[in-house]
């Protein structure tokens, strides 16, 4: 029988359920197979957590009142959840995102208020492969980091909590900041729950690639067999016996659509958290992270003399003697020259 511990669901689900597949060599009849230049977003939709990885273990746990226990907060029925996803398109940075941060969160319930469920959106992919990792973690001595938690809660759409390694360059407290990337930097030193990778590349049918396409993954936290079903309202149920909640592991569920998110400003926040990242150090290209930001800069460079050039061509006859001689050095330009339509100058 196969185990697997990411498992795959096209993305029509059907009123009964999709039935979970261990794999997606192949481009499933309900999904549609994503290729360079697709427009497509993925989310997270779901997390469920089926026991506490608190590690205060032992006497006070089996004896102690359940009011002292939530005094204390050792109740063995919760955890301090973190739950972060992490993409990587090529060989560029891997981006962090923090969907969601809370003190004594209960066991066996389903989590779906996050702070974003945006993981990554593109509107037009440029890149052969993406990588998607998620991380979930019971958080220890939390009382170190509640500065942080609470800032994260009050500043749930913020760019420096949806994108972590923005945040020492905004105005959110330096020690905030700090506290944010150093947890972020620091995961092993807590409680895993759940911590995968899975990549998806644009590639053929039974190449033994896992194929890009729309659909659901679902990542659990121990692989488990085949009999499981996703329901439309996103949850994990057996197959056998019917409408039996799955309860025995922890799982989040992942969905990409072919649409890219129509967030204002999205796509520039997700290039600036992507070059930050690069200059952080992070990135896997041989590439030094000067370099990465040089090709960056030239490319707005270019961006901004179009720009000019088109704003000085729509003045005409108008243009001073000095703007005359920028716009045809402009229409000369061999960085920009490919992009713009020349004209006689008016």
């Amino acid at each position: 029988m196969t185990e697997s511990r990411w498992w795959f669901s096209p993305l029509k689900i059907d009123d009964a359920g999709n039935e979970l597949l261990p794999s997606a060599h192949r481009v499933h009849e309900k999904s549609e197979k994503l290729n360079n230049a697709s427009a497509f977003s993925i989310d997270m939709r779901r997390f469920f957590v089926n026991k506490s990885y608190d590690k205060e273990e032992g006497l006070f746990r089996k004896h102690a009142p359940e009011k002292l226990k939530e005094i204390f907060h050792k109740a063995e029925n919760t955890n301090d959840l973190l739950i972060v996803s992490n993409f990587q398109t090529g060989t560029a940075p891997i981006v962090q995102r923090i969907h969601y941060l809370k003190k004594g969160q209960k066991i066996n319930q389903i989590i779906g208020d996050f702070f974003k469920t945006l993981v990554c959106s593109f509107s037009d992919f440029k890149d052969k492969h993406i990588t998607l990792q998620s991380q979930v973690y019971d958080i220890d001595q939390y009382d170190d980091i509640k500065e942080v938690v609470d800032s994260a809660s009050s500043l749930a759409g913020n760019i420096s909590v949806t994108f972590p390694v923005v945040a020492p360059y905004v105005a959110m407290g330096t020690s905030v900041a700090k506290g944010l990337t150093g947890l972020l930097d620091k995961l092993n030193e807590h409680d895993p729950i759940i911590d995968s990778n899975l990549r998806l590349d644009v590639a053929d049918d039974s190449t033994g690639y896992q194929v890009l396409q729309t659909g659901h993954w679902i990542c659990f936290d121990e692989p488990q067999e085949e009999a499981l079903i996703l329901k439309p309202n996103m949850d994990i149920y057996h197959k056998e016996p019917q409408d039996k909640p799955f309860i025995e592991g922890s799982y989040a569920v992942y969905s990409i659509r072919k649409v890219d998110y129509q967030e204002p400003f999205w796509e520039i926040d997700q290039k600036i958290a992507k070059l930050l990242s690069e200059l952080d150090g992070k990135g896997n290209s041989s590439r030094a992270p000067v370099d990465f930001l040089r090709d960056t800069m030239e490319g707005y460079t270019a961006y901004r003399k179009i720009q000019r050039y088109y704003e000085l061509q729509s003045k005409g006859n108008r243009r001073t003697p000095e703007e005359e001689q920028l716009f045809n050095k402009l229409a000369q330009d061999t960085t920009i020259k490919p992009y713009i339509t020349t004209t006689a100058t008016q």
